[in-house]
């Protein structure tokens, strides 16, 4: 397989992990799935512009353009989908999406002494982004969302390795390194996209595997006895709740149902009540006939002990504080707000 055909697959599978990834954004009104998407559709659109100018030399220096824009997007996308994973918000956004212009104001060729080259600014810029990124990431590492805790470090895993390729594409004089770019980019795509794709929940936790043919019976009827006292004892709703409590509840032991939970349905005890939990209080934010009540008062009739652990833990599944939640129940009340249910 040629360099052309990799990186075209690696692309066309980019473009696919892109799409996918916005039209979740979409619906469960995510921004740090929205700004992934953006990033991975820069790095797309600079692979297939460093590619394609290669083989228009009359054109290279649109595709060049074209390749700057799209690395120095690539940059402000990275760090607020990581702020947006932690934070559950971008932070100051608008002012950062001024750098893909920089391209329009330099020039194709040569440089200054003081700045260095075009391509030589343009990836000093996206490694600032980048290590922004990744400090970040190490800072609220405590607070990113389930659904991101595997991906952010990978994608950015996967950037710092484009930059070790433009930097041996910049250093090296060899003509098969102009591709290395590109065909890092792919590789990116097709190995850690693929396995950071496999890993986004599509359905919550403790509806995952639940009608899975490989769970053993005896595991489903624990299963089923576990989501009645769920759903129907709201049983999550007690604030002392432990895993020796629940286990009692549905006739089985600690061990077993630890067993069940981290095997049959995928998640942990803890992430389990919290999905419960806050499903719970999302659908007291929404009721208009609790606006009498104060948040924490619905927090506590939810389950929660304190305020802190709600907040804490209703923004690592939502994205969103309980105040900005019920604020957007009231401006789009027929919007999915969540996707974790």
């Amino acid at each position: 397989m040629d360099a052309t055909t990799f990186t075209a697959i690696g692309a066309g599978f980019g473009a696919s992990l892109s799409w996918t990834l916005s039209r979740r954004a979409r619906r469960n009104g995510s921004p740090a799935e929205n700004w992934l998407a953006v990033a991975v559709l820069c790095g797309v659109t600079a692979a297939i512009a460093i590619l394609t100018g290669h083989r228009l030399p009359d054109h290279a220096w649109l595709f060049e353009k074209i390749e700057y824009a799209a690395a120095l997007l690539a940059g402000p996308s990275l760090l607020f989908y990581v702020r947006s994973a932690v934070a559950g918000k971008p932070g100051e956004w608008r002012l950062h999406l001024a750098a893909p212009l920089a391209p329009l104001l330099l020039p194709s060729t040569g440089g200054t002494p003081l700045l260095g080259t075009p391509i030589e600014i343009v990836m000093l810029v996206q490694m600032t982004y980048t290590a922004a990124a990744a400090m970040a990431l190490w800072r609220g590492r405590q607070n990113v969302q389930r659904a991101q805790k595997l991906v952010a470090p990978a994608t950015i895993m996967v950037m710092a390795s484009i930059h070790a390729a433009q930097i041996g594409r910049t250093l090296s004089h060899v003509a098969a390194m102009r591709e290395i770019v590109p065909l890092t980019i792919a590789a990116g795509f097709l190995f850690a996209g693929a396995w950071a794709l496999s890993r986004l929940p599509f359905a919550p936790a403790h509806e995952r595997r639940q009608h899975s043919p490989t769970v053993p019976a005896e595991d489903g009827v624990v299963m089923e006895r576990l989501r009645q006292a769920m759903t129907a004892g709201h049983l999550y709703r007690r604030s002392d709740l432990s895993l020796a409590n629940l286990a009692a509840e549905i006739g089985t032991t600690q061990h077993e149902l630890s067993r069940i939970l981290n095997q049959s349905i995928g998640t942990s005890y803890h992430d389990l009540l919290a999905e419960y939990r806050v499903a719970d209080a999302e659908r007291r934010l929404q009721d208009r006939a609790n606006d009498r009540y104060t948040i924490d008062a619905l927090a506590e009739a939810s389950g929660f002990r304190s305020r802190s652990a709600f907040y804490l833990t209703f923004r690592r599944v939502t994205g969103m504080t309980p105040t900005e939640y019920r604020a957007r129940s009231r401006s789009e009340p027929h919007a999915p707000l969540s996707g974790t249910r």
